[in-house]
C-alpha cells in the first residue's frame, strides 16, 4: 500500500500502547525448507570436493569408472545448471588412480587432485585442464617435484589466485604450456606435519597455511597451527605463526582458513567436541587475534565439523557444518554475526564465489546466494511504502537475514533516513494505517504494538543496520506475522516521521 501524507501529533493513547500493552503469543510455522538446485552429473555418484568461481561449479565423483579419477563440470544456462563436461583422468596400463582430494576452478584452468598408484610408489598428482571454445582437455600432470630437502606433496587443497596455484607449501607459475614450479614457501618453525586437509589461501599481499597436525599431537598448545607468509617481489617470507587461542589436542585448528581484505579466518573442526571458527585482523603491523565466529547451534560433547570448511567472498562468511547445514554470517557493527541457514543437509565441501553458493557431499547442489532472503526460512515482503521525510526521500526499512525465534539473527537496514537521528523499532500483528506525526503508523494497534528494546542511532548517511531477536518480536502478535516499522526523530511539523513497514513471518 502507498501512505498518505499527514502531519499530525502521536495521539496519548497510541503513546501508551506503544509502550505499556501487553500482547498476545502464538506458535509460528516450521521454517520453510528452500530447495538448492540439484547438480545431476548422470550415472557418475557425486563426492566430497568442490569448488567455484562464481561462473562455474566443478564437484568430485566418488564411483567413476575402474582406473579412472572423475570431476564433474557444471554451468550455467539461464536458470537451469547443466553438466558441462566430465574432466577423466585414466591410469595407464600397470598403474591405477584412485579417490579424489581436492578440485579447484577458475575461468579456463580446472585442477583435480587424485591418488596414484603404481608398483613401486603412491604419491599424489594434480591434473590440470584447460577450457577452450570446443570444450576441456587434458593439459598438464603436476607430479611431486623432485627438490631437496623434499616437501609433502599431499595436493589437500588447490588455491588458484591470478595465474598462479597455491598447494602445500608450492606455488607455481602459469605459463602457455601449464604450471611451473616458482617458489618453495619456508617452513614453519614450529615443527609440523602437514596432511591432507589442511588448507591455504593467498591474495595479492598474504599467503595463509593452516595446518591441523603436528609432530608431537601430545603436546599442549601445538595441536595445529596458522602460518603467514607476506608477499614480496622476491616471493613468500614468513613473517608471523600463531596456534589457537585455547589450543586443544583435538581440535584440528588450521584445517580451513579463508582470507579476504583484512580478514583471516581459521576453522578447528572438532573429534568429540563442537568446532570453531576464529577471526584475525590486520591492524597495520601484524594480525590480531580479533573475535570467535559463534556457531548458535553449538553442542556440548557433539562432533559437528563446524569450521570444517569456510569460504568468504563480498563480505559473506559461509561455514560448514555436519549439524546445523551451512552457517553464513556478515560483518554487523564489527563483530561476525549469524545471519542464517541455508537448508542443505550433510555438509561435506562449501564454495563461494560471486552470486554462486555450492554444497556437495554425495549430494552437490547449488543456488544464487544473491537471493540471500530465499535461504534463510521466513517469509517476508512489503507492508507499507512509506512517505517522504524531511530529505525529500522516504527512509526504507528492508529485511533479510534469519527469520527463526531460536537466534538472533534477524537483519533491518534503514536507508534514506536524516542524517544523526534517533528512532526506535515499532511492531505489531498486522497492516494498519494511521496518520501519525509527520508520516503514518502502517501497524494496527489493535493487533497488538510495542517498541523494541533499543534506541536506534542512524548515521550521517541516514543509514542504520541492527540485528533483532525474533524471539522478541514474537511477542508482537497473536499469530507469527510481524510487521515492523522505524519511527524517528524529524524536523517540522511534530518533530518525527517513519519508514517504509516490512512484514515478516516468523519459524522455528
Amino acid at each position: 500500500m502507498v501512505c498518505s501524507f499527514v502531519s499530525r501529533r502521536i495521539p496519548a493513547a497510541l503513546a501508551v500502547v506503544l509502550f505499556s500493552s501487553p500482547l498476545l503469543a502464538a506458535t509460528a510455522p516450521q521454517c520453510p525448507e528452500h530447495d538448492f538446485v540439484p547438480l545431476l552429473p548422470g550415472s557418475i555418484h557425486s563426492g566430497s570436493a568442490t569448488a567455484t568461481d562464481g561462473t562455474r561449479v566443478i564437484v568430485s565423483e566418488e564411483m567413476a569408472a575402474a582406473n579412472q579419477a572423475v570431476a564433474s563440470v557444471y554451468r550455467l544456462e539461464g536458470d537451469t545448471w547443466v553438466d558441462e563436461e566430465a574432466l577423466v583422468v585414466t591410469g595407464s596400463p600397470g598403474d591405477s588412480v584412485g579417490a579424489i582430494q581436492a578440485v579447484e576452478i577458475a575461468d579456463d584452468i580446472a585442477l583435480v587432485t587424485y591418488e596414484h598408484i603404481d608398483q613401486v610408489d603412491f604419491e599424489y598428482r594434480i591434473a590440470v585442464f584447460e577450457r577452450s571454445a570446443t570444450g576441456w582437455s587434458h593439459l598438464q600432470t603436476i607430479l611431486p617435484p623432485p627438490i631437496t630437502p623434499a616437501v609433502p606433496f599431499q595436493g589437500g587443497y588447490l588455491h588458484v589466485h591470478g595465474d598462479q596455484l597455491l598447494t602445500d607449501r608450492l606455488i607455481y607459475q602459469r605459463g602457455p604450456n601449464g604450471y611451473s614450479l616458482l617458489e618453495v614457501l619456508s617452513e614453519p618453525t614450529t615443527g609440523g606435519i602437514l596432511s591432507a586437509n589442511h588448507w591455504g589461501a593467498m591474495n595479492d599481499d598474504w599467503i595463509v597455511i593452516g595446518n591441523p597436525l603436528t609432530l608431537d599431537p601430545m603436546t599442549p598448545g601445538y595441536s595445529g597451527r596458522i602460518t603467514i607468509y607476506e608477499r614480496l617481489f622476491h616471493g613468500g617470507v614468513l613473517v608471523q605463526e600463531f596456534t589457537e587461542p585455547v589450543p586443544n589436542m583435538f581440535a584440528q585448528f588450521g584445517c580451513s582458513v579463508a582470507l579476504e581484505g583484512d580478514w583471516l579466518f581459521a576453522g578447528a573442526q572438532e573429534y568429540g567436541e563442537p568446532g570453531r571458527v576464529h577471526a584475525y585482523r590486520y591492524d597495520g603491523s601484524a594480525w590480531q587475534y580479533d573475535q570467535e565466529v559463534i556457531n548458535p547451534f553449538a553442542m556440548p560433547f557433539f562432533a559437528d565439523r563446524f569450521g570444517g570448511d569456510i569460504a568468504i567472498d563480498g563480505g559473506r562468511l559461509v561455514v560448514g557444518s555436519t549439524r546445523e547445514y551451512e552457517l553464513l554470517y556478515e560483518l554487523i557493527d564489527g563483530a561476525w554475526t549469524y545471519v542464517g541457514s541455508p537448508e542443505v543437509n550433510s555438509m561435506g565441501s562449501v564454495d563461494l564465489a560471486g552470486d554462486v553458493l555450492v554444497h556437495s557431499r554425495m549430494a552437490p547442489s547449488v543456488n544464487d546466494r544473491a537471493h540471500a532472503q530465499g535461504f534463510f526460512g521466513g517469509e517476508w515482503g512489503l507492508a507499507c511504502a512509506g512517505t517522504p521525510n524531511s530529505t525529500g526521500a522516504v527512509a526504507t526499512l528492508d529485511l533479510r537475514g534469519s527469520a527463526r525465534r531460536s537466534y538472533p539473527g534477524l537483519v533491518v537496514d534503514v536507508a534514506d533516513a536524516p542524517a544523526n537521528t534517533v528512532g526506535i523499532f515499532v511492531y505489531g500483528g498486522a497492516v494498519g494505517s494511521l496518520p501519525v506525526g509527520n508520516g503514518e503508523l502502517c501497524i494496527d494497534p489493535a493487533s497488538g504494538l510495542r517498541r523494541y528494546p533499543e534506541i536506534v542511532q542512524v548515521d550521517a548517511a541516514g543509514a542504520a543496520t541492527r540485528i533483532l531477536d525474533a524471539s522478541v518480536l514474537d511477542t508482537a502478535s497473536s499469530g507469527s506475522s510481524v510487521v515492523l516499522q522505524l519511527w524517528f526523530r524529524d524536523v517540522g511539523g511534530a518533530g518525527t516521521d517513519w519508514s517504509s513497514a516490512a512484514r515478516v513471518l516468523l519459524c522455528d
